[in-house]
């Protein structure tokens, strides 16, 4: 049962991944109280984690080697690693970040199959952060993960904000 919408009432935008949104109930003139932007901040995040939620379900469900592969293959088809080589590198990440993480990073980022130094980077990231914010971090943004260790533009040179950001 869905509510219906009122005058003032701000509909969510559809998240064009198939996750049907109900209409916020949050009217819109409460938007306008005394920190409206914190309210459209929060508002923007639920929507984005709803979304996002889909997306790795329905990622997780068709995670496999062969899939992920395939999702490589459709990215990088000029790539000079094998298909073996991009299987074995998928149990690899599958044993080191689990099945779950690594199939919402293949959803949004296939290529970490040929990203060199993961484990690495993802170590400087764990070292900053933790493991379970670091494994967030590069959950929703793997391209994090494609980084050099050291050096200019590195994972260890990431301030804070690379975490917030992602």
């Amino acid at each position: 049962s869905r509510s219906q919408p009122g005058p003032n009432t701000v509909r969510a935008p559809p998240s064009g991944r198939g996750l049907p949104l109900p209409y916020c109930a949050v009217p819109a003139t409460s938007f306008a109280a005394a920190a409206p932007a914190a309210a459209m901040r929060a508002w923007a995040l639920a929507l984005a984690m709803a979304a996002v939620t889909a997306s790795c379900a329905s990622a997780l469900r068709a995670t496999t080697p062969a899939s992920a592969v395939s999702a490589f293959r459709r990215v990088n088809s000029k790539s000079p690693m094998s298909d073996a080589e991009l299987e074995k590198r998928f149990s690899t990440l599958s044993t080191y970040f689990g099945d779950e993480a690594l199939g919402a990073m293949l959803a949004v980022e296939p290529s970490v199959l040929s990203f060199r130094d993961v484990e690495g980077v993802f170590e400087v990231y764990e070292e900053k952060w933790g493991r379970e914010k670091a494994l967030g971090v590069v959950t929703r943004n793997p391209a994090l993960l494609g980084v050099r260790r050291t050096g200019y533009g590195s994972a260890e040179a990431a301030g804070g904000d690379a975490g917030a950001m992602s």
